[in-house]
């Protein structure tokens, strides 16, 4: 058996040994076509099938082909969303609020994942009630933007949960054209409501026979008469509804939910060994605020990255009240006139290269600059792997 030396990548992990070829034989009849077609462009990363931008030298003809990659790491996906959040957040106060559930409904929430996409809607909905109800002259419309996380720091754990920053303050629901400044949310309410309206969500599902069990909790399904006491037993607990006190400009909330977006639930960096046959990696325990160290099969560990790939066209991020795309533009350029809607200004991949590692990638070692000859893109070589990912890892592989 081959081995592998560090750095780990996890595209080297699935091609080692056939790993995820023999994993798709077992369990494609599991995987959701999300699963299969990322999985694709990962192994697909920075190989030919992805396409090529090719530059030559203008004075002795050196050619060098630059592949494309994936989004696998993806911090440029990252970085593109920081900076375009920061140019699109108003300069305003923060509070960032994390909303969690009980354990127990994790898995019901893996096996049920259309409800994933209500969960925003009810998270974003709990804060607009608190803020229109305030105080006299303090009902106001807040700007809201949350992001979906599925991944608990140890991979494995199915933990869904929603982080969420709020304006601390909005546009008065009087005067809407008035920037009002606000209060901070009150922990006992917002936990409340937010544990309400879950289990209403639950119950309304089963009683529509919406509602699949896991197999632990199945004897609780027989009837509305046990699921309703299941849901008590888990409603008469305390919820974690996490209040962070507000900060004074979104940067630090953008950079915090930045790191959550658009990478893998575990950064490559955090992988000490691979040997063959199990991942050994590193992760900060939340309870206990230390490093671990953890240790499980390689198919457990494809089984636990894979599962938190997101459905096609789901949006992990979602804007609310004067975030709204449809009404976004409009109140921004209430609170700064000069304000310009569109995207982050583009960042060159030579200039990106440049500003991690403080060289130019497209420098010749005669000292000219490369110059842009053609561009391949390989799209239809990717929709075929697509049609036939039995294929795939092998075909990569070469």
């Amino acid at each position: 058996m081959e081995f592998l030396s560090g750095p780990f990548k996890i595209r080297d992990i699935l091609l080692h040994n056939d790993n995820w070829f023999i994993f798709y034989i077992q369990y494609s009849y599991l995987l959701r076509p999300a699963i299969t077609e990322n999985v694709i462009k990962v192994l697909s990363c920075k190989t030919p099938l992805l396409g090529f931008h090719l530059y030559t030298c203008p004075c002795c003809d050196s050619t060098k082909k630059i592949p494309h990659s994936c989004t696998s790491c993806g911090k440029i996906a990252t970085d593109k969303w920081i900076t375009h959040a920061l140019k699109t957040m108003p300069n305003v106060s923060y509070q960032h609020i994390t909303f969690t559930m009980p354990n127990e409904y994790w898995p019901l929430f893996r096996v049920n994942r259309y409800l994933l996409g209500e969960l925003p809607a009810i998270a974003a909905g709990t804060v607009i009630k608190i803020c229109k109800k305030g105080k006299k002259r303090k009902h106001y419309l807040p700007g809201i933007f949350l992001a979906i996380h599925t991944a608990g720091r140890d991979v494995e754990k199915f933990n869904y949960h929603i982080h969420l920053s709020t304006t601390v303050g909005g546009f008065s629901i009087e005067n809407k054209n008035k920037f009002i400044n606000g209060s901070t949310i009150d922990h006992k309410i917002i936990k409340s409501m937010w544990r309400y309206q879950i289990t209403t969500l639950l119950r309304n599902h089963f009683k529509n026979g919406k509602l699949y069990p896991y197999p632990a909790v199945k004897n609780y399904f027989i009837n509305l008469t046990t699921f309703n006491k299941w849901l008590d037993s888990h409603y008469q607990k305390s919820w974690n509804v996490f209040l962070q006190k507000p900060k004074k400009d979104p940067k630090q909330t953008v950079n915090y939910l930045g790191k959550y977006l658009k990478r893998p639930p575990l950064a490559e960096t955090k992988i000490l060994s691979y040997d063959g046959e199990s991942v050994t990696f590193t992760f900060v325990d939340h309870y206990t605020d230390s490093k671990q160290t953890k240790t499980i099969e390689v198919f457990d560990f494809i089984k636990a990255l894979i599962c938190h790939i997101p459905d096609k066209y789901f949006r992990m991020v979602r804007y609310y009240c004067f975030f709204a795309n449809r009404v976004r533009t409009k109140y921004l350029k209430l609170l700064n006139p000069n304000f310009k809607p569109g995207p982050a200004k583009h960042i060159s991949y030579a200039q990106q290269f440049y500003n991690s590692f403080g060289k130019n990638p497209l420098e010749c070692v005669c000292g000219h600059v490369l110059l842009l000859r053609s561009v391949l893109f390989a799209k239809p070589m990717i929709d075929l792997l697509q049609k036939h990912n039995l294929k795939a890892s092998r075909l990569t592989a070469t």
